[in-house]
């Protein structure tokens, strides 16, 4: 027999084999979890958030399409990060899944109002670009808001933009600070020129305040003042 034939096989029987483990893993993990969370004090989010890690990476490494049936399986139940690259999925199409921008922004809302920021990033800019649902600017703003405000990195560089169009060199040098410190380094170039805008107090000033500033914790839609 023809060795790249007999490789073939091997390979395909193991991945097969490995589809099948990742499978069982899926099928026991999910209702376990759901069994732990009902008799223990300990929620099934960290199983689950543990299986999902798994399926990511491996969907990430292989971009294997029969991980989506399983990925969608711990979605259902409730993971964030598995809602939202189900959300990526419906509006690219890949990975054999169909496009469906309303079901990809109801995967993004499940994800948002969990709190998971990523999710409420994909959620706002959609809402803000308008290209696969009616524009909504202000609800957008929102969402930006709230993830800045709980330390997400790019959202951070986002809300200091908005304030450096209103031409608010100091309110936006702040939220520049903070998305830097958060490990945006693209944010890093406009805070260095917004710097060279303000006098030597102003900046001053805006450090000592990211200082003090610090990340809160998700909770639903509040008003607030600019």
């Amino acid at each position: 027999m023809d060795v790249s034939v007999r490789n073939a096989g091997f390979f395909h029987g193991f991945f097969n084999a490995l589809g099948g483990a990742v499978l069982l893993s899926v099928c026991l993990t999910v209702p376990c979890a759901r069994a732990q969370e009902a008799t223990t004090d300990v929620p099934r989010a960290s199983s689950l958030s543990t299986l999902s890690k798994h399926l990511l990476g491996w969907l990430d490494a292989t971009g294997a399409s029969w991980l989506m049936p399983l990925l969608r399986l711990v979605a259902e139940d409730g993971d964030p990060a598995a809602q939202t690259v189900m959300g990526d999925k419906s509006i690219s199409g890949e990975s054999g899944i169909r496009k469906d921008y309303k079901e990809a922004m109801a995967w993004y809302r499940k994800a948002a109002d969990q709190g998971f920021t990523p999710a409420m990033r994909r959620l706002a800019y959609e809402l803000d670009e308008g290209n696969i649902v009616e524009r909504d600017t202000e609800e957008a703003w929102r969402w930006y808001w709230q993830a800045a405000e709980m330390g997400d990195a790019v959202a951070l560089r986002i809300v200091g933009s908005r304030y450096g169009v209103a031409r608010d060199a100091k309110e936006a040098y702040f939220w520049y600070i903070l998305a830097v410190k958060r490990g945006n380094n693209d944010a890093m170039e406009a805070r260095n020129v917004l710097a060279s805008l303000l006098e030597p107090d102003e900046i001053a000033s805006v450090r000592r305040r990211a200082m003090r500033w610090k990340p809160k914790e998700y909770q639903e839609y509040q008003e607030h003042s600019d």
